[in-house]
């Protein structure tokens, strides 16, 4: 478990992850498109902020998708 948190931090720091600002919503992705795919085929309610390292960054999963 050590080896996998060491591993974990360092995958963190070199590369930004995109997640949502919601509470039980733990999934992180290394590209803002791959979040909206998440979110879309997950049913995950898109009315969400999007954060860019634990950060919001101001835009909304809704404001991204594609109708």
């Amino acid at each position: 478990m050590f080896f996998f948190s060491l591993y974990l931090s360092i995958i963190l720091k070199i590369r930004d992850m995109y997640s949502l600002d919601c509470d039980y919503y733990d999934k992180m992705f290394g590209y803002v498109y791959e979040l909206v795919d998440d979110v879309q085929m997950s049913g995950m309610d898109p009315n969400y902020e999007i954060t860019k390292n634990g950060v919001g960054t101001g835009e909304m999963v809704i404001d991204l998708i594609q109708f």
